[in-house]
């Protein structure tokens, strides 16, 4: 399998583990570049990578000198992203952002049904969305939190509303609409990263500061989310588009 995707991208292939360790890298051109685990400088003789304020250690998973903040940022003056680099971000090696998903996937998401009049819509995601900054120990740290809901509108294949609706049911026709769903999931978890990558660049803000960073991007997020129920971000799906669920799972159950 590595060697056929050498074949389609012969000038640099490179495989990481989540805490930035390489385990595979092809092409001529892998080792030319410097800039791989979360786009930093990456040493070809150690390995090690470069955060501006300190070098970590992909190998040992931990920072190779004391944390700047000291006891500020956590007992642990080594821990990188508090060992969670998936849903954590630490891009100066000072501080920490962190990203909760919920749930942390769109494939085989759970999805409730719903009882819209006819003509008011086959389906939708909701959310609850948020951005808390808070300065603990000194020092601020902020958090987005979505949660995702799917809804199924239960009137969608009715053929006749006065027959029972197991008559006029067709279970492809939710299979499609579930898919559109879990792409908007998928999409907006994308602009959740972005977001989170945004605040992590505020690191060194004050704490005086806290209120007014919050503010900011949870006015961004909403924004972000509005764009996306409108099918305008970059990785929305078009309006309109059916598609069958991620890999294949569509978690049915009866309405």
């Amino acid at each position: 399998r590595a060697d056929r995707q050498h074949h389609r991208c012969p000038l640099r292939y490179l495989c990481l583990r989540p805490f930035g360790e390489s385990i595979a890298a092809y092409g001529p051109a892998a080792a030319a570049n410097p800039f791989r685990f979360s786009t930093k400088y990456t040493d070809a003789e150690t390995g090690q990578l470069y955060y501006g304020y300190r070098y970590y250690n992909p190998s040992t998973k931990h920072w190779l000198s004391r944390d700047p903040i000291e006891e500020k940022g956590g007992l642990n003056l080594y821990e990188h992203t508090l060992n969670d680099p998936n849903n954590k971000f630490d891009s100066i090696g000072e501080i920490s952002v962190s990203l909760e998903l919920n749930p942390p996937s769109p494939v085989n998401i759970p999805y409730v049904w719903v009882d819209w009049p006819k003509g008011d819509g086959a389906g939708g995601t909701k959310t609850e969305r948020g951005v808390t900054c808070l300065c603990i120990r000194g020092v601020l740290q902020c958090k987005i939190k979505v949660k995702f809901t799917v809804l199924l509108n239960r009137s969608f294949s009715k053929v006749d509303p006065k027959v029972p609706f197991s008559v006029g049911f067709v279970k492809a026709n939710y299979e499609v609409l579930y898919g559109h769903e879990q792409r908007h999931v998928r999409s907006f978890s994308m602009v959740a990263r972005i977001i989170s990558g945004e605040i992590d660049g505020e690191s060194g803000v004050c704490c005086e500061k806290a209120n007014e960073i919050q503010a900011k991007y949870q006015e961004k997020l909403d924004a972000s989310w509005s764009l996306e129920v409108s099918h305008r971000n970059p990785s929305s799906p078009a309006n309109g588009e059916m598609s069958a669920a991620l890999q294949g799972q569509f978690p049915w159950y009866e309405p």
